[in-house]
């Protein structure tokens, strides 16, 4: 072993170390829902027997939980932190997924239900399941085939999924074979003309759909991912050229995009309107946490919106975006579609949203995991896990279709 595989090999078990004693990993772990304490994926409950257990295949699976730990050990510790982290202490990531437990469900008996129909549509789109995938930059951190391996797992499940303009792919490589709707998230980092460059492109490559990110016009300082950066010995310029730069991001190179202007657009609800006025295309707004902005989402035009705080990624005020759906849901009172993500790692919390007025739900660390443990097949894994949970608490509720979805199926503490 040369000297820089034995560097690296001691920086992984410190780094194994500090994840089984981190104080943030205890304080999640309490709670049952960390990838340091819980091998079994409950808010509440971890079998000792499986505390420390690695699944060694995607059919292993029981849950969708079972796959961060995997993904822990698999990838740089850099990468997991990127994944991982949320702004400052991360209190919202945690918030996102305590958000559900506020919620129950008013189950209705005898319902003489056979089969179960998750399949819909939205602004126009139709899929299988209303779980959606939500759009990360650089999968290929998380795995060498990244969004491409994504893409063909929800495709053939026939669920939507969003790309990102930072990602590893180009949107071309990812649309190519699609059988399923492909939406494309727009950050218009430097004004209109690197927007509707992006825009162009995207619609070119068979996006259907734009969803205008809004929600993280500064981020948050990642303390997690910074501490996992510590653990790394790897020359992270190697990969990424100038730190922290963007520059070298398939959709973004070329673009016109130098470090003085990157991420110097200043957002404005015009820009909505402009949106709307040059393309052809629904364009949602995603980011939205109030019916305040949920208005002025109607006001401008806007075809949908996105309930979301970015994964707790943007701003550390720990506030799950699933407690701000109800006020956003009860405002546009279906004048346009709610999506909503966050948190969400099971099927039955993607119900407990629908239930709640949502339209649609996102995920996106679950799949992530999945990614990075197995590659295409942990990705295709979580998909199928959190469908059938969902087909599974609609058929135990008595809902046998989103058509019947209702508020009388979901309750609050």
């Amino acid at each position: 072993m040369s000297t820089k595989e034995n560097l690296n090999s001691q920086h992984r078990r410190r780094f194994i170390k500090f994840l089984a004693a981190s104080p943030l990993a205890m304080a999640a772990g309490a709670r049952g829902d960390s990838v340091w304490q819980s091998g079994y994926g409950s808010l509440h409950f971890t079998p000792l027997d499986f505390a420390d257990y690695l699944i060694q295949s995607a059919d292993e699976a029981i849950n969708s939980f079972e796959f961060e730990k995997v993904a822990a050990r698999q990838i740089d510790p850099a990468h997991y932190g990127y994944v991982a982290s949320g702004a400052g202490d991360g209190s919202t990531v945690l918030a996102n997924r305590q958000g559900y437990e506020q919620f129950y469900f008013r189950a209705h008996r005898l319902a003489g239900i056979a089969n179960v129909d998750t399949s819909g549509s939205i602004l126009g789109q139709d899929f299988s399941s209303p779980i959606m995938i939500c759009p990360c930059g650089g999968m290929g951190a998380m795995h060498l085939e990244g969004e491409t391996a994504v893409s063909r797992a929800s495709s053939e499940r026939g669920m939507i999924q969003m790309h990102s303009t930072m990602a590893t792919y180009p949107i071309e490589a990812v649309t190519a074979g699609r059988q399923a709707p492909l939406w494309y998230q727009l950050y218009a980092i430097s004004g209109w003309d690197f927007a509707a460059r992006m825009v162009e492109r995207a619609i070119q490559a068979g996006a259907s759909a734009v969803l205008l990110t809004v929600d993280t016009p500064a981020r948050g300082t990642p303390e997690f991912q910074n501490m996992m950066t510590r653990f790394d010995t790897r020359d992270c310029t190697e990969c990424h050229g100038e730190v922290r730069s963007i520059l070298h991001k398939p959709m973004i190179s070329g673009a016109g995009i130098t470090p003085e202007n990157q991420r110097s657009y200043v957002f404005s609800w015009e820009l909505v309107e402009q949106l709307k006025r040059e393309f052809d295309v629904p364009i949602l707004v995603k980011g939205i946490e109030t019916a305040e902005d949920a208005r002025k989402c109607i006001e401008h035009g806007a075809d949908g919106l996105m309930v979301s705080n970015h994964g707790g990624r943007g701003l550390a005020n720990g506030k799950a975006s699933i407690l701000s759906l109800p006020d956003v849901v009860a405002e546009v009172n279906g004048e346009i579609p709610v999506i909503v993500d966050g948190g969400v790692r099971r099927g039955d919390e993607a119900l407990k949203a629908l239930l709640l007025g949502a339209d649609a739900v996102g995920i996106g660390r679950a799949y992530l995991y999945g990614l990075a443990a197995f590659g295409y097949e942990g990705a295709a894994k979580v998909m199928d896990l959190l469908n059938a949970e969902l087909r599974a608490a609609m058929k135990n509720l008595g809902i046998a279709s989103l058509q019947e979805l209702s508020p009388e199926f979901i309750g609050r503490y």
